[in-house]
């Protein structure tokens, strides 16, 4: 029977509901959030406010972790688990000593309910601030880390919606934090920041040139900067072309409206001199952009080498352009970093491994033939072949993963992939998978309650995996119970986010490794560089099956 309270708070509802008449499925999920507050109540209503009128604090923490403990029981009613991690947050959140429970219940929320994601992450950077600011002595680091954890989501967001001075404040907050515990992150955020300044300063410049062709003067000078900044420093040849008309410049009005279209589109001869002007705008572009320029370079001399098969000066001119190419570009890349330590037992979670320093390709290597070489850990597969390599180590928990990496001469069924374990089960994230054209490509998981990329749920398409391009590529791998959740950022930009039963990830049997439970790199009908990869655990530990083997001097 429900008492006099719960019952008034259903009836007003309804009664506010017909008033505002709301849908049906408004008022069906309005009803479900109406009777998740009439079961917290009759549950925990009394205590709650009980312990909210006391001033001591260990009672609000204590039962904001019976909320959170109940919260496993909640699966499938978002409303219900709302409630019950809102509720704990309010409890904990009040007090330097229930900050990382507050923390604990946003994380359950964002993951059990992901519509709430976005205003989690913002609660949950309030939370990781005031934890930071109040914590001291050793715990310091630990709370930097977080907060930075807290903080790189909210410059994604930032990023994916265009406010690059937004995105870069932010940044520049989680690089003073990294500064201030110095974190082993440091570097690559102040690298990170310092494009995404140069990206905001592009943007503003942008704005100010639109505004002077708005006003009508000097036209063709503001075009022809449009026109440069979009191709070269921004690397956007579709962009550049909006504003190429009225340009003065011969080459850009030539060129330009070409390198817009589909590579698979452009005429043999044709892409000879793309690859010839890119070449040139690579060698006069600024630092930050000139890889960008030599990779569009080379993806336009590969493209005219496949239909050009005369050996004629033409050919040999494009092969040698290519050498100098891919000598620049492997610059770029720069050589993979060896770790500081040799992690000979498990890595806790907070730090940052290197794991390209972990693997040992006589000894890892699955399937395939695996190099290490200046640039990276190196597959070249023929059609229809596929290279599998063990990266030594077991995620035992949460974790997330950055990886570095180019694709060069891409054939039908071609990819470039990583093996993740996830709880009890693992799955494999490919990139740029294809099957007959090479631009018809598709991200996702595979396999995923036994459908392979094909046709599942966690699957991107349409897409295109730039060649000869450096990729950065970042995932992160959590656990609930039986359920898992894994999402993946390409190049900066959110890609996926598929989170459900661990059961529904299916081994795939062509990638099957000696090691269950060990992390994979995987190239297929392709060439494949890994010119980077470390590994972060969130919660458990990282095990490495051996010490780092030192790699073979280069011959």
């Amino acid at each position: 029977m429900l008492r006099a309270a719960s019952r008034a708070v259903l009836i007003v509802t309804f009664l506010v509901f017909a008033a505002l008449g709301l849908s049906a499925a408004e008022n069906e999920e309005s009803e479900a959030a109406a009777k998740a507050a009439e079961a917290f109540e009759s549950l925990y209503g009394k205590e709650f406010k009980r312990v909210k009128a006391t001033a001591d604090v260990a009672d609000d923490v204590h039962l904001a972790k019976r909320l959170l403990a109940v919260s496993g029981e909640a699966k499938g009613q978002p409303e219900f688990l709302t409630m019950l991690c809102e509720k704990a947050c309010e409890l904990a959140g009040a007090n330097a000593a229930g900050y990382a429970t507050a923390a604990q219940a946003l994380e359950i929320l964002a993951f059990g309910v992901p519509e709430k994601a976005p205003a989690c992450a913002a609660r949950l950077l309030e939370i990781r601030q005031k934890q930071f600011d109040a914590s001291r002595g050793s715990d310091r680091a630990k709370a930097g880390e977080a907060l930075i954890d807290a903080l790189l989501p909210m410059v994604d967001a930032k990023e994916k919606e265009g406010a690059a001075t937004a995105a870069a404040a932010l940044l520049k907050r989680a690089a003073f934090v990294a500064a201030a515990v110095k974190s082993d992150r440091r570097g690559d955020l102040d690298a990170r920041l310092k494009t995404m300044e140069q990206t905001a300063r592009m943007t503003r410049e942008i704005d100010d040139l639109k505004r002077q062709l708005e006003a009508g003067s000097k036209k063709a000078a503001a075009r022809e900067r449009l026109v440069k900044i979009h191709l070269v420093d921004l690397d956007d040849p579709a962009e550049a072309a909006k504003w190429v008309e009225g340009v003065e410049d011969e080459s850009l009005r030539k060129y330009v409206p070409a390198a817009a279209k589909p590579l698979a589109d452009v005429p043999e001869l044709a892409c000879l001199e793309l690859g010839e002007w890119y070449r040139g705008l690579g060698e006069s572009a600024p630092p930050a952009a000139k890889a960008a320029m030599y990779a569009r370079a080379k993806a336009y001399y590969d493209r005219f080498l496949e239909m050009h098969v005369a050996a004629d000066l033409d050919r040999t001119k494009a092969k040698a352009a290519l050498l100098k190419i891919e000598a620049e570009i492997g610059k770029s890349a720069g050589p993979t970093a060896a770790p500081a330590k040799e992690p000979k037992a498990p890595v806790k979670q907070g730090k940052w491994i290197d794991l390209l320093a972990l693997v040992d390709p006589a000894k890892d290597a699955v399937r395939g033939d695996w190099q290490r070489q200046e640039a990276g850990l190196m597959a070249e597969c023929q059609a229809g072949q596929g290279s599998l390599i063990t990266v030594p180590v077991m995620p035992q928990g949460d974790y997330e993963l950055e990886l570095r990496f180019t694709r060069t001469n891409p054939m039908p069924f071609c990819l470039a992939s990583i093996l993740l374990p996830a709880g009890e089960s693992n799955v494999v994230l490919s990139l740029g998978a294809a099957w007959g054209d090479p631009y018809d490509q598709c991200h996702g998981l595979e396999k995923v309650a036994g459908k392979g990329l094909e046709g599942n749920e966690a699957v991107v398409r349409p897409v295109r995996l730039e060649d000869g391009v450096v990729h950065s590529v970042a995932v992160k791998v959590q656990t609930a119970g039986t359920d898992a959740r894994i999402s993946a950022a390409l190049d900066g930009k959110p890609l996926l986010n598929w989170r459900g039963p661990q059961a529904a990830l299916c081994e795939n049997k062509y990638w099957k490794m000696r090691d269950r439970g060990c992390l994979g790199l995987i190239a297929k009908s392709s060439t494949v560089v890994w010119h980077s990869a470390r590994l972060r655990m969130l919660s458990g530990e990282a095990k490495p099956l051996r010490p780092v083997a030192k790699p073979a001097a280069k011959p």
